[in-house]
């Protein structure tokens, strides 16, 4: 049996890399083989190009963090021996199933003009599977909705990563699996052993970490995490530690500690180890709850439904906040009790899920 996952696995983006990295590993395990491999199709302009002079300190460094990234991607991706470049060429390959997901997969803003290779249309005799697809959207638009219907109807099975989108499959709702992401099928424990601690952090720093990833149409929300991640960190005596570059950083105090060139390995060591963390960010939430770091996830607008869907789940809702009034009087106590549980039980029907679509290969 020869399985390929199709994902955003060459994005420069910490949860893009480890959601790829997750889902590979854990069909693995269920089908007993390593005969999964991740197709090598890049999401156009997933790789920038670097524009500026080498000799240039952010240039070098920018330069370096995408080595890095495709380091670490070499070290515990299995991708496709050929580079794919659009659906034609995809019809080429044979695999027995092909899983698209997690991530962004179906966020039509993301892939218009890319249906036939995200929906899959290139799969020829292949079982079609969608894992955790985000949609990565909160309206409903009755045409988002009938282009999402459209779309998907020759797939075997469907799960989806929000619950908020499974009204847009229509009437056949009741048909469509919620699942976790993948990164969220495994413990703690697991991540444990793929950290690697930045050796521009002290033994002993202790620090909030603001993850946010400068995107211009959050930066409403961008400020408010870190009007209160400064805020948390006064109070405390803490340091902050953030992802921001550029003209970014001038947001936060400028002793700040700058991650922005970390790997997906320093990123976990990072996340493992804050005191606090804010974050506008998905993958920012799902590692404070896998890691149970007390956490404020500042929802960002258009695709924030995510954030929001996940802390609902995990019964925290209350982390999730997208006004300054909601948080004036932080407060960090998380029953991690009561989160451990609800998430084990959502982490089992996922891999029940998978594990049942895996068998009609």
């Amino acid at each position: 049996m020869k399985i390929g996952i199709l994902t955003f696995h060459a994005a420069d983006n910490h949860g893009g890399v480890l959601q790829c990295m997750a889902l590979q590993n854990m069909v693995s395990q269920i089908i007993g083989s390593d005969n999964v491999e991740i197709v090598d199709f890049p999401l156009p302009g997933s790789n920038p190009i670097i524009d500026g002079d080498n000799t240039d300190e952010l240039t070098r460094k920018r330069i370096c963090r995408l080595d890095r990234f495709k380091a670490f991607r070499n070290n515990n991706l299995r991708l496709s021996d050929y580079t794919y470049k659009g659906a034609d060429e995809l019809k080429t390959t044979r695999y027995d199933a092909i899983i698209v997901g997690s991530d962004q997969v179906w966020n039509r803003s993301i892939i218009s003009g890319l249906e036939d290779v995200y929906f899959l249309k290139w799969g020829s005799e292949a079982c079609k599977i969608s894992y955790a697809a985000s949609i990565g959207y909160s309206g409903d638009s009755c045409e988002y909705a009938l282009w999402l219907q459209n779309n998907t109807m020759e797939f075997d099975s469907i799960s989806v990563r929000e619950h908020s989108s499974v009204t847009l499959f229509g009437d056949r709702a009741d048909r469509i699996a919620y699942c976790l992401d993948p990164t969220m099928l495994w413990d703690k424990t697991y991540w444990e052993k793929y950290e690697k601690k930045p050796d521009f952090i002290d033994d002993n720093a202790e620090y909030v970490f603001m993850y946010a990833l400068g995107y211009p149409w959050n930066q409403n929300e961008e400020i408010m995490a870190a009007n209160l991640a400064s805020k948390i960190a006064k109070a405390e005596g803490l340091k902050i530690c953030h992802n921001y570059w550029g003209d970014y950083k001038k947001r936060l105090p400028a002793d700040a500690i700058n991650c922005y060139f970390s790997d997906p390995a320093e990123f976990l060591w990072i996340m493992h180890h804050a005191k606090y963390v804010v974050c506008c960010s998905f993958h920012g939430t799902v590692f404070s709850l896998i890691y149970e770091r007390p956490f404020y996830s500042v929802h960002t607008g258009g695709n924030g439904s995510r954030m929001m869907d996940l802390c609902k789940l995990a019964g925290v809702s209350n982390r999730c906040v997208d006004t300054e009034s909601e948080f004036n009087a932080y407060k960090f106590e998380i029953d991690w009790d009561m989160v451990r549980k609800r998430l084990a039980r959502e982490k089992e029907s996922s891999l029940k899920y998978l594990k049942n679509a895996l068998q009609g290969v």
